[in-house]
């Protein structure tokens, strides 16, 4: 597992160079999202809304294990199960395959080469569209709005209220 300092957190470079790097990398990430969990969890708050979630990792583990012909993501999935924060909705910004690779070109941070490939954004949407919306209700919205248009909009439809 290649792991690079991002944020005070680590991203991996990926995939790995087998089945067993990829499910500890997912497991890696799995315990990040457990930090999310247990600071939200003593935040004493009753709502969260998070920009990744569980299914991001799912997402990306389920385009790993097609292209790379894995077998991974039911163990992930059976790890996720009693170790993640599932949500109770998900918004998915479907954005198409030259809007991602125009935002890779204008970000001050390099974009790992596999995530710009149109073959992985395909399974990574596939997975929202078959997998994802078997565990949780599904919203998608339009990726080529602004964040600023999209929060709006997403806030909107789940009745969140502006102050």
């Amino acid at each position: 597992m290649v792991l690079a300092a991002a944020e005070g957190f680590s991203i991996a470079s990926t995939p790995g160079k087998d089945s067993d790097d990829d499910r500890s990398t997912f497991r890696f990430f799995l315990g990040l999202d457990k930090k999310r969990i247990t600071a939200f969890s003593n935040s004493g708050k009753s709502v969260a809304l998070l920009d990744r979630s569980i299914h991001t990792l799912l997402a990306h583990q389920y385009a790993v294990n097609k292209l790379f012909n894995r077998n991974t993501f039911s163990d992930c999935l059976a790890d996720s199960r009693t170790e993640a924060m599932w949500p109770d909705l998900i918004v998915y910004l479907d954005a198409d395959q030259s809007l991602l690779e125009a935002r890779a070109r204008h970000r001050h941070t390099p974009v790992l080469p596999l995530f710009i490939l149109p073959e992985y954004n395909v399974e990574f949407r596939n997975y929202f569209f078959n997998e994802g919306k078997k565990h949780q209700p599904l919203l998608i919205v339009d990726g080529g709005m602004t964040s600023e248009r999209a929060a709006i909009f997403i806030a909107e439809l789940v009745g969140i209220k502006n102050k």
